[in-house]
């Protein structure tokens, strides 16, 4: 077997590979950096996010006291909206972040004068439901394009500010002034820099017609109903993050891989300068290392190259990270010197660690106390600077003279121990396991493995009958027995745990 359809990607410079797995259960995006994995997403196909949606849902509850209501979108938990994202008046908006868009708003009217209970109203989903508490809503509906974002309600034209030249900002107003919808507003962004008029009007002209299709379905559906649904994690990668110039991409599942391709051409792209069929019998996320990797994410002791080491703990309130010497060697310049090696090693790695394992909320950082002024402001400056390519918004408070920084990060998605994780029955939630979703994909990928290698017709495989259970309701044995021609047993086994399995053929 071909192990990665080769493309002709030697006259780029790769700054980042990227992998894109998916089976059934799943889809994962993993980017890596010198080979080292700095990001993760996963999207599981039973448990889908709704962040990016566009619903039309009725106005259930106001609750005056805090100019709040909640919405009934037809999600098992009605969606919460401030009166700072009615949009009347319109609001001000000043950066985009990844898919939608970060505002400032000023709105004082009363919600009792916004809105009323039973009126129904278009909605989209800025934020995912986290623990107890339902999905974050707004009415400043955004239609995301790969270069362009089309504000329907709002009357703007903006530049992304990560786009900095004067003479290629100047060069994009005109361009934005020039294609404007007659109602609503643009917003370019950061891949649109250095983008034709025509490529523009390309981009607008899709998001347009998705728009247009929102607003047919609104009127004919009763609410709550979905109208729109955000494209799956591939498609969003794609469409939101990918350089072509800079990024390799390896997919490992065929029919999203002509998917991808499709996507691409839409945008007068040539994949295959950048785009991989990954096709053979070792994993992709085993060749590249990481699952070793992602297993250590799931784990709350980080060791550094020095010796020294990271603990981190995540809560519902907030996330803490401590910052141990171990066994790093005291340096010439005395203990002063040894806590800012470590430190400054240490903030590298937790903005990694951070990312990777998608931490939001507070985060509370406590490094090894120094005397030094002057060290814990280039420390402050360190961390800051390792937290600059990081997608979503931070603010970094200065180190304290106890060794503490606070900071917050934006929390849109659940993290990732929440997703693959969940409460331990045996501690009553002061500590987490694999969830039986995660187990299932793990040994239904060592059953594929021994199908696949043993000469045997039959097979059977003793589990965990929470695992075994999972496995049958959704016909996986049968599923598998038709791909490998073989007869499949699954059998539960009460003494053993999730994690285990056995073999008899």
């Amino acid at each position: 077997m071909t192990e990665v359809k080769k493309r002709n990607t030697e006259s780029k410079k790769i700054e980042r590979t990227v992998l894109i797995n998916e089976d059934d259960y799943c889809i994962r995006t993993a980017i890596l950096k010198n080979n080292l994995l700095t990001e993760l997403v996963v999207e599981r196909k039973e448990k889908k996010g709704i962040a990016g949606n566009i619903y039309k849902g009725k106005v259930k509850n106001i609750i005056s006291g805090i100019d709040a209501a909640f919405v009934d979108i037809g999600w098992d938990r009605t969606g919460f909206l401030y009166i700072s994202e009615v949009s009347t008046p319109p609001a001000i908006y000043d950066e985009i972040s990844p898919g939608l868009l970060t505002q400032e708003k000023d709105f004082k009217s009363p919600i009792e004068k916004a809105l009323k209970e039973g009126e129904d109203i278009l909605v989209q989903v800025v934020r995912d439901p986290v623990g107890n508490k339902g999905p974050r809503l707004t009415t400043f509906i955004t239609i995301a394009g790969r270069f362009l974002v089309l504000m329907p309600f709002i009357e703007r034209l903006g530049i992304s500010k990560k786009i900095v030249d004067p003479k290629e900002r100047n060069r994009i107003a005109e361009i934005l002034k020039k294609i404007r919808p007659q109602h609503g507003g643009l917003i370019l962004r950061t891949l649109g820099e250095g983008k034709s008029e025509r490529e523009l009007v390309h981009d607008l002209n899709y998001v347009s017609w998705i728009w247009k299709r929102i607003n047919f379905i609104s009127k004919i559906k009763a609410a709550p109903s979905l109208l729109y649904r955000e494209p799956d994690l591939a498609t969003r990668f794609a469409r939101d993050i990918l350089s072509p110039e800079k990024d390799k991409l390896i997919v490992d599942n065929f029919k999203k891989f002509v998917q991808l391709k499709r996507f691409f051409r839409r945008y007068s792209l040539d994949p295959s300068s950048f785009l991989e069929f990954y096709n053979s019998e070792v994993d992709l996320y085993k060749k590249y290392n990481v699952e070793e990797e992602i297993q250590k994410a799931l784990k709350s002791k980080v060791w550094l190259p020095s010796g020294g080491s990271l603990a981190i703990e995540e809560t519902e309130a907030l996330v803490s990270i401590d910052v141990n010497s171990g066994k790093f060697t005291t340096a010439a310049g005395g203990l002063e010197d040894t806590a800012l090696r470590t430190n400054l090693e240490a903030s590298k790695e937790i903005a990694r660690q951070v990312i990777l394992r998608n931490l939001g909320g507070i985060i509370i950082i406590d490094f090894i106390d120094m005397k030094s002024l002057r060290n814990r402001r280039k420390l402050t400056n360190n961390i800051r600077d390792a937290f600059k390519g990081d997608r979503a918004v931070t603010k970094i408070n200065i180190v304290s003279s106890f060794g503490l920084i606070e900071m917050t990060r934006e929390r849109i998605n659940p993290s990732l121990a929440q997703i693959l994780c969940e409460s331990c029955p045996s501690c009553q939630g002061s500590g987490v396991v694999k969830s039986v979703t995660t187990v299932t994909i793990d040994k239904e990928k060592e059953i594929r493995k021994i199908l696949q290698k043993t000469k045997e017709k039959i097979l059977k495989v003793q589990l965990n009958p929470e695992i075994c259970k999972y496995l049958k309701e959704r016909k996986r044995d049968r599923i598998m027995e038709k791909i490998f021609r073989k007869r499949l047993v699954l059998e539960e086994n009460p003494s053993l745990n999730r994690e285990e399995i056995k073999f008899n053929s």
